[in-house]
């Protein structure tokens, strides 16, 4: 697993901080301001995203927490999100002064739409806000301090003045394109201005949401991609899956055969961990199809998910009929779900090399 150090680490590298010179911006979000003065509010507002991502870093535990831990405390990793939940929070509930460029915001209403977003500690997360370069207009050291009874709390960043606008139209941008709150603050985390052109279908491209792997990674998925486009393989929108209990932000690259027009491969991507599923057609056709496989891949593929049918009709999903893959690998014959597998590892080269070679034949 991961800790909560390497864990802001890895969501600090995936922050946008290259912009291009011209991105739509949606007229429903600009408040009266120019382009000019929101692109560079979106590119300071990535630069403060970086300051509370170090602060995050500073204080956070480097130990990596057990099965145990994460199955009774879905709060685990709740010190790196709950600071950019908060400020997330401010930028849609606060109200931007045009003149002053400060953001307005009621104390109760902040604390609500927090709360409701699962976020904990806000006191303590205004002085990492604070320790960030964020002021506020209530002394929060002070112990009668209260969001709930602050009423209206002036936030600047006198830093720079225009990124409290970056701030306000990331956030609504954010919470419109997706109505899954997960999936709202890790778009605003990265400073995605890809949202802020509200478009009706929200999707992450490979490249977007990949900095935080190392370069061997990045160049393997990459390169896979690509053969995967070359043999005839449609690229279908990711998915985004958000794992409520460790805030580990999980894509699925799926490849879809446009001959056999069926899903062919998925890649998946999360900060624990990454792997290549395979939707074989030819496993149970063809016996020595795995003859060559390494055998952390022949390991893989036995541990797959077994038809949940065979010993109750009833389980699994009611209009499943058990399609099954029948198979045998190095003498011994398995019986596995046709659905769910198979989930191969790519940790070493070996592994990555066979991947390729094992689609080449799906292909083929």
């Amino acid at each position: 697993m991961t800790s909560q150090k390497e864990m802001a680490s890895k969501l600090k590298r995936n922050v946008i901080c290259d912009f291009p010179e011209q991105y739509e911006i949606a007229d429903e979000l600009r408040h009266g301001f120019s382009d000019i003065d929101l692109r560079i509010g979106i590119k300071n507002l990535s630069s403060l995203l970086l300051q509370i991502f170090d602060a995050v870093l500073s204080t956070a535990s480097e130990s990596v927490p057990s099965a145990e831990e994460l199955t009774n405390n879905i709060n685990y990793y709740a010190d790196v999100r709950n600071p950019l939940t908060l400020l997330y929070c401010m930028g849609l509930c606060g109200k931007l002064n045009e003149i002053s460029g400060e953001l307005l915001v009621d104390g109760s209403e902040l604390n609500k739409a927090y709360k409701k977003l699962g976020g904990t500690k806000p006191i303590e997360c205004m002085h990492l806000l604070q320790d960030s370069g964020v002021s506020f207009s209530s002394d929060i050291s002070a112990k009668s301090f209260s969001l709930n009874k602050a009423g209206i709390i002036k936030i600047d960043y006198p830093d720079d003045s225009h990124t409290l606008k970056g701030l306000k139209i990331m956030a609504e941008a954010a919470s419109r394109v997706c109505d899954n709150n997960s999936t709202i603050l890790f778009i605003f985390a990265r400073c995605d201005y890809h949202a802020l052109s509200l478009p009706k279908k929200y999707s992450f491209s490979l490249n977007d949401v990949t900095n935080f792997l190392s370069a061997e990674y990045r160049s393997y998925f990459f390169e896979l991609h690509e053969f995967l486009l070359a043999n005839n393989c449609k690229y279908d929108a990711p998915m985004f899956k958000f794992q409520a209990k460790n805030i580990g932000n999980a894509y699925t690259f799926t490849y879809t055969s446009k001959a056999r027009k069926a899903v062919v491969c998925s890649i998946y991507i999360s900060m624990h961990n990454t792997s290549v599923k395979i939707n074989s057609y030819k496993i149970n056709e063809e016996p020595e199809l795995l003859a060559d496989a390494p055998q952390s891949i022949k390991d893989a593929v036995i541990k797959g998910h077994g038809c949940a049918k065979e010993h109750d009709q009833n389980a699994c999903n009611p209009k499943c009929v058990g399609k099954n893959h029948v198979f045998k690998l190095d003498g011994t014959e398995y019986v596995k779900c046709r659905h769910l597998n198979f989930t191969l590892p790519i940790t070493q080269d070996a592994e990555r090399e066979y991947v390729k070679t094992w689609l080449n034949k799906e292909l083929a």
